[in-house]
């Protein structure tokens, strides 16, 4: 069976069967003409591992319990355990929801010090709520989206949703690569100390970012004005090195 045909009968993507094959879950066999096929034997361990993910089971939890290193009930526990948490930490959310419901108020008439009162109270008390401690990264993604379709004329985000990790690993290196080489070439300087200066600009921009998406909050305008000034000055930035290498190679 060709991976189209995969695709159709699990209703999963390409991009899902590539993993899982990249994570050492199953190894189909390889033709002549180098074609992955698939026999019913790898259908049957993808089914399985779509299963234990549906059930919670994570990728390295499945190699695991592959490999016998991991038994199946111990992993079906902490499967549990993942879930339950998440429940709980909803149901937080769907009380209150409920709750601002039945008053039948409209946005503007909600009591917030009423409501953040008991936020406050219940999480004090153990009840758990909506995670918001990376709600900047939202910010962060949306910003290089926008960047991204502007300099390259690419939708970026629907790229992402796909290899979202590989291709942020492979930028970054990139940008690595090219800071490395104009430190070799323009200052005279280790390849390696040019190399690691984008992970500082990275964490740098983090910083900047949580309270630009803070800001927004209330001001979004403003933030947006920031946010443009920010990336036009990145894209310079990098646009400057590689100028500056490629002048480097011709002179």
């Amino acid at each position: 069976m060709k991976i189209k045909e995969l695709e159709n009968l699990l209703s999963i993507s390409r991009s899902n069967v590539r993993f899982y094959e990249k994570q050492g879950l199953f190894s189909p066999e390889r033709k002549d003409n180098n074609y992955r096929e698939y026999t019913e034997q790898d259908i049957k361990v993808l089914k399985k591992i779509i299963i234990l993910r549906k059930m919670g089971f994570t990728v390295e939890e499945i190699k695991l319990i592959q490999n016998n290193e991991l038994s199946f009930t111990e992993a079906m526990t902490n499967a549990q355990q993942r879930i339950e948490d998440e429940i709980e930490q909803l149901n937080g959310s769907l009380k209150l929801i409920k709750q601002v419901a039945q008053e039948n108020l409209s946005f503007d008439e909600i009591d917030i010090d009423e409501h953040w009162n008991t936020i406050s109270e219940s999480e004090k008390s153990g009840e758990k709520f909506v995670d918001i401690c990376k709600d900047f990264l939202e910010l962060e993604l949306n910003s290089f989206d926008a960047m991204w379709k502007y300099v390259f004329f690419h939708d970026f985000k629907k790229s992402r949703a796909k290899h979202g990790t590989v291709i942020a690993c492979g930028i970054l290196l990139l940008l690595c690569i090219l800071r490395g080489i104009g430190k070799v070439l323009i200052w005279k300087e280790s390849f390696w100390s040019g190399f690691l200066y984008p992970f500082v600009i990275a964490l740098a921009a983090s910083v900047i970012i949580l309270p630009l998406f803070l800001l927004s909050k209330k001001f979004p305008k403003v933030a947006s004005v920031i946010a443009t000034i920010l990336l036009g000055l990145i894209v310079l930035f990098f646009a400057g090195i590689i100028i500056l290498i490629i002048y480097s190679i011709i002179t």
